[in-house]
């Protein structure tokens, strides 16, 4: 499962590697950021307490929109919170066999689609295997699925497990709330 979008940016992400020889989280992060483009930075290592590979469960994302286009982003906003579902065909692509499609209510896909200025807030969530894509949710806009997916900006990933301690302090983040 993953909440990867191909031509996406991110400001979030989440790399899991297996070491050969133990080192500690400062080395690791020196070694990496030595060996990383310029514009990538690693920020935070620590050792998972899990073998399972950590899933993302929300994704957020936030992209500007353009001055022309707002007032038709802020009238299918609005659209929306009025309508009960949000069906979109969805393609699906089998090697050796036809392209067929499939109805898919993005509406439970999407816990969060707001405009705070010209700054189009999206979070993402999974249910089961299935995922909104980000694409589909900006074609839900009017917004363009390819030259706006180019804008988004992916903010945060959310993972379940990570480690106990992104367990424990998120934990401890809702109690705060």
């Amino acid at each position: 499962i993953t909440s990867r979008s191909s031509c996406v940016a991110t400001q979030d992400d989440l790399l899991v590697m297996q070491l050969d020889t133990a080192l500690d989280a400062r080395e690791i992060l020196q070694r990496l950021n030595t060996q990383a483009p310029r514009q990538m930075r690693f920020l935070r290592a620590e050792e998972l307490s899990s073998k399972r590979a950590p899933q993302p469960t929300r994704t957020h994302y936030e992209l500007v929109v353009p001055l022309e286009k707002l007032r038709e982003v802020c009238q299918r906003l609005k659209e929306l919170e009025e309508l009960p579902d949000w069906p979109i065909e969805r393609s699906c692509f089998r090697r050796n066999k036809a392209t067929t499609f499939r109805t898919i209510d993005l509406r439970p896909l999407v816990e969060r689609l707001r405009l705070h200025e010209n700054v189009l807030k999206i979070v993402l969530v999974r249910r089961g295997d299935l995922w909104a894509r980000p694409a589909e949710v900006l074609v839900l806009l009017g917004l363009d699925g390819r030259t706006d997916l180019a804008r988004l900006v992916r903010t945060e990933v959310q993972w379940d497990p990570l480690t106990d301690s992104t367990l424990r302090r998120n934990e401890n983040e809702s109690e705060s709330t």
